[in-house]
């Protein structure tokens, strides 16, 4: 597979340079493709029993001017007997299975590629996790992650819930941006927090 990933990887070293400004976002995410035929031998139970397919992970480069998809830099598909990627050495089934470590895999792969702009990596809450933010942050990978509401962050001196300190931020108009076809005023904040708290165990 990583060789039918190579055009696409050529194709993000040229539109990163053509289409993004400070920096190129990679949006890293999740699907569960459902085929419960009796003919698919290599499928498993990917949550519960009745749940039983692949899981595929995409990784896709957007523009940070425009938000339009740039080009596919990263997928992995699992299956029962293990995983199949257009990236890095063949993973363990545990591994590929855990959703974190496999796209912990997938920055350090990403980040080496000499891409012509700093790459973001994105993550939905999923990505809440104090082991691995440690872990980017310490590689120097850059990073943005959407916190979920109850975990608590060292903010003002006290630990404080992250839905507590997102209430109290006063939002700046900051740009026009078009979404959907319509303009809007983008409103911004900023609060400085650090975690503080200890991680807990991968599962």
């Amino acid at each position: 597979m990583s060789v039918l990933q190579e055009p696409l990887t050529a194709a993000a070293h040229e539109g990163i340079a053509k289409h993004c400004g400070q920096y190129a976002l990679c949006v890293h995410d999740w699907s569960r493709l459902s085929y419960k035929h009796l003919n698919k031998t290599d499928t498993y139970a990917i949550t519960h029993a009745t749940d039983v397919g692949y899981d595929l992970q995409s990784s896709l480069i957007v523009s940070d001017l425009t938000g339009l998809p740039v080009a596919p830099v990263a997928q992995r598909l699992v299956s029962v007997d293990g995983s199949y990627a257009t990236y890095g050495d063949a993973a363990s089934p545990s591994l590929a299975k855990n959703h974190l470590e496999e796209v912990a895999d997938c920055i350090q792969y990403l980040d080496a590629q000499g891409f012509p702009k700093p790459v973001v990596h994105m993550i939905d809450r999923e990505g809440d996790s104090v082991a691995h933010i440690r872990r980017w942050d310490a590689a120097g990978s850059l990073w943005v992650v959407r916190a979920k509401d109850d975990p608590k962050v060292d903010y003002a001196d006290k630990p404080t819930a992250c839905k507590a300190v997102a209430a109290g931020l006063a939002f700046s108009k900051t740009r026009q941006v078009s979404y959907h076809g319509k303009a809007y005023w983008q409103w911004v904040a900023e609060a400085e927090v650090t975690l503080g708290r200890p991680a807990k165990p991968s599962h």
